[in-house]
């Protein structure tokens, strides 16, 4: 495979996520958007990749004072996604969790839970070192990021039952498409998000897909004018989804060390 000189397209996902960080410190979905926690932490988590991927971006989270200073003023959100996504920016800016805090929250969840929900209930077990207690949840995986989510979740204890570790890998495997990305299960439409998970997972279990040049292609082709990655390559660039695109480029690139 080659893995051609990617700075010219790492400079621009840079410029493009920085172009979305507003006074106040934290970072918005456009120019024009008010900031939110989700936006903040992929815009993190975008720098945090292309570091990795050898860009020197010259950022560093733990010296901004706007940012530090915007997120200590954020109050814990009611959701675990948004909730986790705080407190792991917190953690990328070198501050500390207040663990029992974390811990109260997570007490605080009663009733049934979809697996997204559970999954960053979990998450935030893991940040703050605390077991889960027992809640009613949905344990259905029927698409590439839920099928992610269960299996991360099966193998760090969270569930009791154990996984056919190659049944799932074959089915992230056979979920790849023709123009390298993967769908939301097998025979689907490509998108940026169900291949960051399809990867994702892959690394997880130690496997490879078949075809990893069609993917650094997909992926390649999905990048816009502007700098960032859409979801496929006739849509706009996003945060997230240009997030999902530069830590899919990070996977692949350890595979090919």
């Amino acid at each position: 495979m080659y893995f051609m000189d990617l700075n010219k397209t790492l400079s621009e996902c840079l410029s493009f996520t920085f172009q979305r960080k507003k006074q106040d410190g934290g970072f918005a979905a456009t120019p024009l958007l008010p900031v939110t926690v989700e936006d903040t932490y992929h815009a993190l988590k975008i720098i945090d990749s292309l570091n990795k991927l050898g860009l020197k971006t010259e950022y560093e989270p733990a010296n901004d004072e706007s940012l530090i200073n915007w997120l200590m003023r954020e109050k814990t959100e009611k959701e675990p996604k948004v909730f986790y996504q705080l407190l792991r920016s917190y953690q990328i800016a070198g501050l500390s969790i207040d663990k029992a805090q974390v811990k109260h929250y997570i007490n605080s969840f009663k009733g049934f839970l979809d697996l997204e929900r559970y999954f960053y209930l979990a998450k935030l077990s893991e940040l703050a070192e605390t077991d889960l207690p027992k809640i009613n949840k949905s344990l259905k995986y029927k698409i590439a990021k839920a099928r992610w989510m269960f299996l991360y979740l099966s193998e760090k204890g969270f569930f009791k039952s154990k996984i056919d570790k190659n049944e799932f890998a074959q089915w992230f495997i056979k979920s790849q498409n023709p123009d390298g990305g993967f769908g939301f299960s097998p025979k689907t439409t490509s998108y940026m998000d169900n291949t960051y998970f399809c990867l994702k997972a892959l690394e997880f279990l130690g496997c490879k897909p078949e075809n990893l040049n069609k993917i650094l292609e997909f992926i390649l082709f999905c990048q816009t004018k502007s700098g960032g990655f859409a979801r496929t390559h006739h849509s706009a660039a996003f945060l997230d989804s240009t997030f999902y695109a530069v830590e899919s480029l990070r996977i692949l690139k350890n595979w090919l060390i």
